[in-house]
């Protein structure tokens, strides 16, 4: 099944990250449509009160084992300079941590899973950028031996006009201690650098297969209308899958996909709608009955979009064929913080048509600030450590040997919420926000001398 919104994944993983191959395929082709449908929920910007941003530094996620929530996996992102990062909650609900075009642009990533022991380490993922900050290497690694080895890197090569024109693929050789290309993917622009032709190869034993071609077309606005992907065969080309696309206003309304069996074969059907304000808001997904020799409805999403503009629920249904209607499969709730930033999601389904009062699935998502190219913005780790963070009654802060120090907690609207005076003889405070609303905060530590320095605080 094939589809531009993966509905019925909000079941398993609606925030969580899934690592993929970025192969030229329509399956791409349809995720870049849904990219660039809406503006997706930028971290980065907005209007802000003040010369401060927003970036994601983590997230937690929790599943249903049956009887209770339980911690499934969760992420740890670092940063260095005035990157930030973007959620795609204006269509699929995704965080996208992996690979070249990941909208989280971290140093590093640490993620960790449970496997039936807890959350243990089970990645790391590095990148490096170029000078227009664009990511050029991103390296996965994972635990072995009692720390992190090579697992597979991704290298980008890029023109004079910042376009992706390669994306070479290796995996790490232990035995010779080196990296093995495994494929690589090339992308050619017309003058208006709109892509129209991705090329993959394979590399094995040092010869090269290609693997699969994909071709674009636009239309006079410049949205991309077609596309067609041919596979190799082992002696030629092949064609394999197309798909079709009309728009509304510069935003895909249908996508009809086909596949190749001795002629086009419709494949599915994907329609979507919009608000006045152009905020996705609706899709339906069909496929191909060849028997019927018709379109039989799959799945269906509406979502109630808030006064902020952004997704606050959805709700999620299948098509029942025996009777011949929608039947309830899920509901999710979107939070957001003061800065519109999404803070939860929460996953409820339906067992019987009756709605479960538990959430199947809880994702988390955590931000730290950051100021803007040419702010100074000094590292936390340097100054201050505040821990357990979520916390729910006393937060503790341990000084790193400052002295005379002055603590402010700081609400996201601006507001002291928290004053504490720090003396000499202080390595370690504590503040209790206990009465506290749920939320995010600003921890500060002012020092005589020294520049401010500052942490996100979690109030659960």
């Amino acid at each position: 099944m094939k589809k531009l919104i993966p509905i019925t994944s909000l079941l398993i993983m609606s925030l969580g990250v899934h690592a993929q191959n970025q192969q030229a395929t329509v399956q791409q082709f349809k995720n870049d449509l849904y990219r660039t449908m809406t503006n997706p929920t930028g971290t980065g910007g907005g209007n802000k009160t003040t010369a401060t941003l927003w970036r994601i530094s983590a997230t937690g996620n929790w599943a249903f084992n049956g009887t209770s929530l339980e911690a499934s996996d969760s992420s740890k992102y670092k940063y260095s300079l005035s990157r930030g990062s973007d959620i795609n909650a204006s269509s699929d609900f995704s965080i996208d941590d992996y690979g070249l075009g990941a909208l989280i642009n971290y140093d590093t990533a640490l993620k960790f899973e449970n496997s039936g022991s807890g959350l243990e380490p089970s990645a790391r993922y590095t990148a490096s950028y170029d000078a227009m900050t664009q990511r050029k290497v991103f390296t996965s690694q994972m635990p072995g031996s009692g720390s992190f080895v090579n697992a597979s890197e991704h290298r980008a090569v890029r023109d004079g006009n910042n376009n992706l024109v390669k994306e070479v693929y290796f995996t790490w050789n232990s035995s010779n201690s080196q990296w093995d290309t495994t494929d690589v993917t090339e992308h050619a622009y017309d003058s208006q650098n709109l892509l129209v032709k991705d090329s993959s190869y394979h590399y094995s034993s040092g010869s090269t297969t290609p693997t699969e071609v994909s071709y674009y077309d636009y239309d006079s606005n410049k949205d991309r209308i077609h596309s067609l992907t041919l596979t190799w065969n082992g002696t030629s080309f092949d064609s394999s899958l197309q798909s079709t696309s009309t728009y509304s206003n510069h935003q895909p309304a249908l996508v009809i996909e086909q596949s190749y069996n001795n002629g086009w074969v419709n494949s599915s059907y994907d329609s979507s709608g919009y608000t006045s304000g152009g905020v996705y808001n609706y899709n339906e997904y069909r496929e191909w009955d060849t028997l019927l020799n018709e379109w039989v409805n799959v799945d269906l999403e509406t979502r109630v979009i808030g006064s902020n503009g952004r997704p606050q629920t959805a709700h999620i249904s299948e098509w029942d064929s025996t009777a011949k209607q929608w039947s309830n499969v899920a509901d999710a709730t979107l939070t957001y913080d003061s800065n519109d930033n999404p803070t939860r999601l929460s996953v409820y389904v339906y067992i019987g048509g009756i709605k479960l009062p538990t959430p199947y699935y809880i994702s988390n998502v955590y931000y730290e600030y950051y100021f803007p190219e040419g702010i100074s913005n000094t590292p936390v780790s340097e100054a201050l450590n505040a821990y357990p963070n979520p916390a729910n009654n006393n937060l503790n802060i341990m000084l790193n040997g400052k002295k005379d120090v002055l603590l402010t907690l700081t609400s996201m609207t601006g507001q002291t919420v928290r004053t504490l005076q720090a003396g000499n003889n202080n390595s370690k405070v504590s503040m209790n926000i206990a009465d506290l609303p749920a939320g995010n905060y600003i921890l500060t530590v002012h020092n005589t001398g020294a520049a401010p320095a500052r942490q996100m605080i979690t109030k659960q």
